[in-house]
Parts: C-alpha cells; structure tokens; sequence
C-alpha cells in the first residue's frame, strides 16, 4: 500500500477510538475551555462553540433519543493502485443499537477505471455481535457518535488555530456528518490528529435501521 493510500485512510477512518465522554474536560484539545458547558456539565472550548459544537451535538443527542439510540452511517475509504488516483473504493457500514455498536459491513463499493477488482486487497466481511474483532487496513472503526463528537471537538480545538484549516458540516437536522482539520501549507499528507484521531466525513447517516 501506498503512503497516498494510508493517508487517505487515516482521515476517512480516525486511527483510534474515542473513550470519553465529548469534551467532558477540555482538556484534550489545546485550546482554552471556556466557550460554554455540553451536556455534561464541562467546559467547551471556545473553538467547538464557534464552530456550532454544542447545538449539533444537542440536535444529535434530542433525534438520539427519539430513536432509542439507534442509528447507522456508512464511510468510503480507498486503495490506490498507483501514487496518482483511487483505484478502489470501500464501503464501511456501522449500525448501533441502542447505543452499543450491533453490526459492521465492510465491501467493495467501486473500481475505478484502469483497475480490476482482483487488484483489490479488501477483504469483505460482515461482523455481528462481536464488532470490530476484524482487523483491515481499509475498514472503518465503529465509532459511537457520542465518540466521533469528542473527537472532532479536539480537532476543532486545535492550536494554533491558524495553522489548521478546519472543516465542521452538518447535515439538514444539524447532526455532524464531516468532522476535519487539514494542516496549512503541507503538500501532502497534511490531516491533523489529536491522540490518533483523524476526524471523519460520512458517505450517509440515519436513525434506525439502515434502508
């Protein structure tokens, strides 16, 4: 695999997961804690407030609710087969249920043209019960959103904040669906990570079960 192809994977997937609640400290960002409270009682940064933190991870946790905690998104990540473009495209599909990650699909979602699916390495699986026991380079973590949240909160902390180009949407709910931070004036190789964490950027997301 190329470096090209790890890096793109680093940012679609996070490298590790998120074990605390989001920003209960403000701690783990390097910016200033003293942009409001979430919904534990701490202190946000600044930087997670500014950027519509807080509101998106209310939207989240009030829809959360209303469907028992249950709900599913889905991620692309890709292999390139030379240093210059994608070669093949992976779908990861994360299903929680009440709350505890249920389910994981990972598959082959596309071959670029030029390149044959025999040149694919991903190997597809699907994992119940017992999620993430399967390791591949190109699968995504099943991350909690409760986990995603904190760890795009740290992103969004980062400092000095003008050395990051920061990228925060929401979808038409206000729910998080892409959560980044590219360093300035790199060539390549440029997503920043915060104790490994590289953010994320959803393919789609739902509540419920997946259509």
């Amino acid at each position: 695999m190329t470096r090209s192809s790890i890096l793109i994977v680093a940012l679609a997937v996070g490298c590790v997961a998120r074990d605390d609640n989001p920003a209960s400290d403000g701690e783990s960002g390097s910016g200033d804690s003293t942009g409001g409270e979430d919904s534990t009682g701490g202190d946000l940064p600044a930087a997670c407030v500014a950027a519509g933190w807080d509101s998106s991870f209310a939207a989240y946790e009030a829809l959360a609710d209303q469907a028992g905690g249950t709900y599913w998104y889905s991620i692309l990540t890709f292999e390139y087969i030379n240093d210059f473009q994608w070669g093949c495209s992976y779908r990861t599909t994360v299903e929680i249920v009440a709350g505890v990650p249920a389910r994981r699909t990972f598959e082959l979602a596309e071959v670029a043209d030029g390149t044959t699916a025999d040149q694919c390495t991903g190997t597809p699986f699907i994992e119940e019960g017992a999620v993430g026991s399967m390791d591949g380079i190109f699968d995504a973590t099943a991350y909690t959103m409760e986990q995603l949240y904190a760890g795009c909160c740290d992103l969004l902390a980062l400092e000095p904040a003008d050395a990051y180009s920061f990228h925060f949407d929401i979808d038409n709910a206000g729910v998080v669906d892409a959560c980044y931070a590219i360093e300035n004036g790199c060539g390549e190789g440029c997503e920043a990570s915060v104790d490994g964490f590289a953010g994320f950027d959803f393919e789609a997301f739902g509540f419920g079960s997946p259509p």
